[in-house]
């Protein structure tokens, strides 16, 4: 069997043990009922499909761009920084060393105010802007490309927070000039948050990028399902100019240069090399970007794609359905938790029989259970993955802890944002780490418009959860509501944690 195949096959049995005891349920005519079918079914996908990746990056063999033998030419090759008002002194003073070594540096800057730079980096980078700020990066790309890019054959493309060394940036020139990888036009480097983060929401974030990583070399790239990253890589930049540019129409340009460079042949392969960037430090920035996300990846099924392989076009079915699952299972959750028995005796009896697979009772039971092993083999295939890539016992307990903190806060804003797209409002493109946005997040309405939302969400749920207490106790409505509940105590937890962090800082400065 091709590894497409053993990948397909698996999902099916997980999907089959999610869904299997339903099919045989009594037939309903209840709307309310189908509906609900409908949702789980939805929720079974993402998590066979979670689970199933899980399970091949633990057995599967990593693959990634073989690399040519010897020295590499560097001229050919520019490293291209875009900044838009989040420029970082420490990523753009880690430019220098690759200007030293004989790349052609340039910082692609959009700011409102151009970014500050020391004597020895205006002599040895080039400093780029433009009049106006049309089409966002891609706009910002094709500047360069229209204006510098005709003499080089390729490009290091990084983001503000992005920081590449020397031998990395050698090692993806080494992909390039391999004879094998002739028909990829995208390098991509691995990616993880740069260390010492001193922002509790960046700490908790950072325990994923090493597993993702993992998943990214041992099942995306093996099936053929790997996407640009957006940073941290190396583009041929032919390709690129028979495209006619960077798409300037769609704000995730990174995505829909994937699709474009897949429709025409070309592919994107992992490079076995490690650079970094940095994670949003606050969850004001984390929803942000979340939502931003979300609504650039509603925005691609604007267009048909008629080339892409089907794949890609699969792949993202799945990332919609990754941001549309919160909202799946929060209508889920509202349906269970509103299902009325005549009698609280009613309950606690079908509950009982249930559980213990008493006859009559059997296909509820095997639906509680087959749900319940699928999903503790997700939680325990996410931590032994975590482990297995280097993650602390320490930080695990604390994204367990604290994770669910953008939970209530986000699930109306990211119905609003997706809905939003879908009726064709453009994507305004903010940096995450922009000063303009930090700016927005510290905004009195804004805050007062997010925990409004939040209060009328859990108001709502505590309203129906009042009404039927005993529904709590149905499938897992207690640990899904106890998650949205405990949402603003984790969210507290860390505002508390970054003043005080903030306040270290500030006395260990003046200290200084």
């Amino acid at each position: 069997m091709t590894k497409r195949s053993i990948a397909v096959t698996m999902f099916l049995c997980c999907y089959g043990l999610l869904t299997g005891p339903w099919i045989f349920w009594p037939p309903s005519s209840s709307a309310l009922q189908l509906l609900a079918f409908a949702l789980y079914s939805l929720l079974a996908v993402g998590l066979a499909v979670e689970i199933t990746e899980l399970i091949l990056a633990l057995v599967w063999s990593p693959q990634t761009a073989p690399l040519m033998a010897g020295a590499v030419r560097r001229e050919g090759t520019a490293v291209l920084m875009v900044v838009c008002d989040d420029a970082s002194a420490a990523c753009v003073e880690s430019l220098v060393p690759l200007a030293v070594a004989g790349y052609d540096v340039y910082l692609l800057d959009d700011s409102h105010a151009p970014v500050a730079l020391s004597q020895r980096q205006v002599e040895l980078l080039a400093h780029l802007r433009r009049p106006g700020r049309c089409g966002a990066k891609a706009g910002n790309l094709n500047h360069w490309l229209a204006r510098r890019g005709a003499r080089y054959e390729s490009a290091l493309l990084l983001d503000a927070d992005s920081q590449l060394t020397v031998e990395a940036a050698d090692t993806l020139l080494r992909a390039a000039g391999h004879p094998a990888n002739a028909d990829v036009a995208l390098f991509q480097a691995k990616i993880e948050p740069q260390a010492g983060a001193c922002s509790l929401m960046a700490k908790i974030l950072a325990t994923g990028a090493r597993p993702r990583m993992r998943v990214m070399e041992r099942v995306h790239g093996p099936l053929g399902l790997l996407l640009s990253f957006g940073h941290n890589q190396l583009i041929r930049l032919q390709p690129v100019r028979e495209l006619g540019g960077f798409e300037e129409r769609l704000t995730n340009e990174d995505t829909v240069l994937s699709l474009r460079l897949a429709a025409a042949g070309q592919r994107a392969a992992l490079v076995d090399v490690w650079t970094t960037d940095t994670e949003p430090a606050t969850v004001s920035a984390y929803i942000r970007r979340t939502l931003r996300w979300a609504r650039q990846t509603v925005e691609l099924f604007h267009d048909p794609w008629p080339k892409v392989p089907l794949r890609l076009k699969l792949l993202l079915c799945r990332q919609l359905l990754a941001y549309l699952l919160p909202l799946v299972g929060l209508l889920l959750l509202g349906i269970s938790l509103g299902a009325s028995f005549e009698r609280p005796t009613r309950y606690w009896q079908f509950l009982a029989h249930a559980l213990a697979l008493r006859p009559g009772y059997e296909l509820y039971g095997l639906t509680f259970w087959s749900t319940f092993t699928a999903s503790a083999l997700f939680i325990a295939l996410r931590i032994v993955l975590a482990r297995l890539t280097g993650v602390e016992w320490r930080a695990l307990l604390l994204a367990g802890l604290l994770g669910n903190a953008p939970a209530a806060v986000m699930l109306l804003p990211l119905a609003g944002s997706m809905l939003a797209s879908a009726s064709g409002l453009q994507t305004k493109f903010i940096p995450t780490n922009s000063g303009y946005a930090r700016q927005q997040d510290a905004q009195i309405a804004r805050r007062l418009t997010r925990w409004l939302t939040t209060g009328v969400l859990l108001s709502g749920i505590m309203a129906i959860v009042l009404r039927h207490p005993t529904n709590l106790l149905l499938g897992f409505n207690l640990l899904w509501v106890a998650y949205l509940l405990l949402s603003p105590v984790s969210l507290f937890i860390i505002s508390i944690w970054q003043r005080g962090a903030e306040t270290r800082s500030r006395v260990k400065v003046e200290a200084d």
